[in-house]
Parts: C-alpha cells; sequence; structure tokens
C-alpha cells in the first residue's frame, strides 16, 4: 500500500468528501506518518499508521452494509502495514470533533461522523471499548454568570492580567502565544507553525472574538479556543501554564462566554476523557452536566488474518 506524502491526503481527502476543517489540519500532522485514505464503494476513512498501531479516523458512509464493507477493508490495510492493533475513530486533529464515537447522548453539529451502523459493525469484528470521554455542556444560570465574573473580576485584578482576543492579536500573534502556553500541556503541545495550521483548518468556525490569550505582563499565561456552528458554541481547548493553575484564571478565561452562551441556550466544554481530574473538576465546578458519551473502539490484529 501507498503512504502519500502528507498534501496527497489532504488534497485526496477534500476529493473524497472528508469534512473539510479536519482534512485541512490532517495534513500538516502527518509528516513522520504514513496515511491513506481507504475507500470502498460507499464509504470512506483515513487511516494512519503510528509504529504498530493503525488509527482511523473520518468514516463515512452511505449505509449499513457500506459501514460493514469498510471495517472489513481497514482491517486488511492494518493487517498489509503489519500492524498489531487497530484504533479509532481518533481525531485527526489537535481538536476533539472525532475524538471517538458517540455511544450516549445527543449528536451535535461538531460530530464529524456519518457512518451508519459502524458501531455494530466493529462489534461483529471484534473490537472492543476502550477509552472513554465526556461531553460536557453548560446552560446558561444568571447566578452562576455573576459569580464567574466576580471572580473574574478579583483574579484579573489581583494578578494583573489582561485579555486579548484572537481578533486583536492577529493569527500569527495568537499562534505565538498559544505555542508558549501547549508547550506546559500533555494532550495538545503544537509549536507556533501547527497551532496557526490549526486555526486555518477551523476556517469561519473560529470565533476571534471569544478565543483569547490572557497575559501576565508580556507573558501568555492562559488560552481559551472556541468554535461556533450555527448558534452552538463550543470550548475547543482551555490550557493554563502551570505556575497559574488553581488561581481562577479559568474564570478569566470564561467571562467573555457569559454573555455569547445566552443566545445559544448553552456551552459545549469539549469532550473529556474520565481520568482528566483536573478539567473534569473545573467543569463540574461551573456547573456542567454530562451531554453525550464517546468511546474509541480497539482490537488485535494478532490472530486477524
Amino acid at each position: 500500500m501507498r503512504a502519500p506524502s502528507p498534501a496527497r491526503a489532504f488534497f485526496t481527502a477534500i476529493r473524497r468528501g472528508a469534512p473539510w476543517d479536519a482534512a485541512w489540519f490532517f495534513a500538516p500532522m502527518l509528516r513522520d506518518r504514513a496515511a491513506v485514505w481507504l475507500t470502498v464503494p460507499g464509504a470512506s476513512a483515513l487511516l494512519c499508521r503510528e509504529d504498530t498501531e493503525c488509527l482511523f479516523s473520518l468514516p463515512t458512509a452511505v449505509n449499513e452494509a457500506a459501514s460493514g464493507a469498510l471495517v472489513d477493508a481497514m482491517l486488511r490495510a492494518a493487517r498489509d502495514w503489519g500492524c498489531e492493533r487497530i484504533t479509532g475513530p481518533v481525531s485527526p486533529a489537535a481538536y476533539d470533533f472525532c475524538r471517538g464515537l458517540r455511544i450516549e447522548g445527543f449528536q451535535t453539529p461538531f460530530d464529524h461522523t456519518r457512518c451508519p451502523g459502524l458501531m455494530e459493525a466493529l462489534g461483529r469484528r471484534g473490537f472492543e471499548t476502550g477509552p472513554v470521554y465526556d461531553l460536557f455542556s453548560l446552560e446558561w444560570d444568571e447566578g452562576v454568570a455573576q459569580r464567574q465574573r466576580r471572580l473574574a473580576d478579583e483574579v484579573t485584578r489581583r494578578f494583573s492580567l489582561r485579555s486579548e482576543t484572537f481578533l486583536g492579536l492577529g493569527g500569527d500573534g495568537a499562534a505565538r502565544a498559544m505555542a508558549a502556553i501547549s508547550v506546559h500541556d500533555g494532550d495538545m503541545r503544537l509549536d507556533a507553525r501547527q497551532a496557526r495550521a490549526l486555526f486555518l483548518s477551523l476556517g469561519r468556525a473560529l470565533d476571534r472574538r471569544l478565543s483569547q490569550i490572557v497575559f501576565r505582563g508580556e507573558e501568555p499565561v492562559a488560552c481559551v479556543l472556541a468554535v461556533r456552528k450555527g448558534r452552538r458554541l463550543r470550548v475547543v481547548t482551555a490550557q493554563v501554564v502551570p505556575s497559574m493553575r488553581r488561581m481562577g484564571v479559568t474564570a478569566v478565561l470564561a467571562a467573555p462566554f457569559l454573555d455569547a452562551m445566552r443566545p445559544c441556550g448553552g456551552l459545549e466544554l469539549g469532550v473529556i476523557s474520565e481520568d482528566n481530574l483536573p478539567s473534569l473538576a473545573c467543569v463540574r465546578a461551573l456547573g456542567a452536566v454530562v451531554t453525550a458519551r464517546y468511546a474509541l473502539l480497539e482490537r488485535s490484529l494478532k490472530e486477524f488474518r
């Protein structure tokens, strides 16, 4: 199987109808990986090899039969690559739109997986449920909003913080600041080039007025990245440097959303793994509740022939 260059992977994905924002960012992240856009009649998926594991992403199918054929093709491709394990659907990008398959709850505008019967097809072929992620959502509450505003004002004064929107900083300035912050993040560590690619990949979905960087003096100490689809808002990522954690800085990040979320009825706070205790504590403190659950599906290939 030929592994295309990142550029070819991107343009092939676009021609095959992959969600454009996910496909756009997939390409620059594939520099050191083998990847192929796999197609069968009525279905397609993006495959990536990382060491001895095959990762699949963005599965799309027109019906249940096509989903089954797609899973069979993915298993054969992973075997031909010499992989020992196959896992998915993973996110092809740094953001969490495509992390796992929805197993409970409501569909959101940010779900990209359109594959009828995929869960059943994976189960019949020996896939088992792996890591589970929860989507938290926050509904508008005037009392919570007032408390968060007071806390944000207090923290801003205490630490002499200032907030700059992506719109004010510009793409390059926001990318450099986000890179300086994300170097401390284990799950989403980006350099300035990758951060800039992420912004471009989100296109019009990126809300440049709500996405912001918090500075202490000239040092960037926190950031939040927000996207909008229709009337729905989602926080893609919120990061705080270690020296400012547990200081209430998340209230400063949340402040711009308090008025913006009112006409939307609520705010999605992202997909969070069950073992990410700090993030879970933050969203629960805001009163957020689980509105959907996603899971990665895994299968060993050692006995697959």
